[in-house]
């Protein structure tokens, strides 16, 4: 075969996987995945409250809790940036 039509054939399957790939990201549910890295969140979490409720040092406490609230923030921004990096691919 010659190399232009291998190239136009590449092309044509990769707009074609593209475009399936945002149809999915598009109708994409999040709940499965999001309740995984929540799971996984909440393993980190643990031992920082733990810690919380054993120390007397209010900088720990508070370090903790800041600690905390980001890695539960960050559940929707890892989601939100995979979709926009799908996209615009």
């Amino acid at each position: 075969m010659d190399n232009k039509i291998l190239k136009d054939i590449v092309a044509g399957l990769a707009d074609e996987v593209k475009n399936e790939a945002v149809k999915a990201v598009k109708e994409f549910d999040d709940t499965k995945l999001r309740l995984m890295v929540s799971s996984e969140i909440d393993l980190l979490v643990k031992p920082l409250n733990d810690e919380i409720k054993t120390t007397s040092s209010l900088w720990v406490k508070i370090r903790n809790r800041i600690y905390i609230a980001v890695l539960n923030h960050s559940v929707d921004l890892v989601l939100n940036k995979l979709k926009q990096s799908i996209l615009k691919l």
